[in-house]
């Protein structure tokens, strides 16, 4: 599959992500679902937590915003049931797939934000910055260098770390539901 196509899928996994849970949050369900749906393409992927930041470029003085950030080291308070402080993204080959990119859109100034592809390149844990077009996909750039007038996007992926593997959310019956709207769709 192609990065349009990969996108594609990406988007309509939010999509019908958001039509089962009612809300944005739900990055281990979307990624979930989304790593299924390729998987039954013959396409081999994985879940892998990530720390994501956006930081816009357009001269406003909206701060960066960020999901599954680690925080400064002290102890975090505990996630709301059945929530969790963590981002979830998808890899599948050399491409990094995060369907709910778009739980940022939410603030001010972040509106433009939607699912998100893009081909990485090097080590899997190196930090990348994308710049992100106004479809969601993303190209690696230096810092502030990108063409669009959006945001940098950066990514930082930890597969080592697997908590999300035991939540409710990843569920197989759970992403089957979301992962056959998506493909109807």
């Amino acid at each position: 599959m192609n990065l349009v196509d990969l996108h594609r899928l990406t988007a309509a996994v939010n999509v019908a992500a958001f039509e089962e849970t009612g809300h944005r949050a739900n990055c281990i369900l979307a990624s979930g679902a989304l790593m299924d749906v390729l998987h039954a393409r013959g396409v081999e992927a994985r879940c892998i937590r990530a720390e994501v930041v956006a930081t816009p470029r357009d001269g406003t003085k909206h701060l960066s915003r960020g999901l599954g950030m680690f925080g400064d080291g002290s102890r975090q308070p505990a996630a709301a049931p059945g929530m969790w402080h963590g981002h979830l993204v998808v890899v599948a080959g050399d491409v990094l797939l995060d369907p709910t990119l778009d739980n940022i859109a939410d603030a001010p100034g972040y509106e433009y934000l939607r699912p998100f592809a893009a081909r990485l390149a090097g080590e899997l844990e190196a930090t990348r910055w994308y710049d992100v077009d106004p479809h969601g996909v993303g190209v690696e750039v230096r810092r502030g260098l990108g063409r669009w007038p959006y945001s940098d996007v950066r990514y930082k992926l930890f597969p080592c770390l697997g908590g999300w593997k035991s939540a409710g959310m990843f569920r197989r019956r759970i992403r089957a539901r979301v992962a056959a709207m998506a493909v109807a769709a």
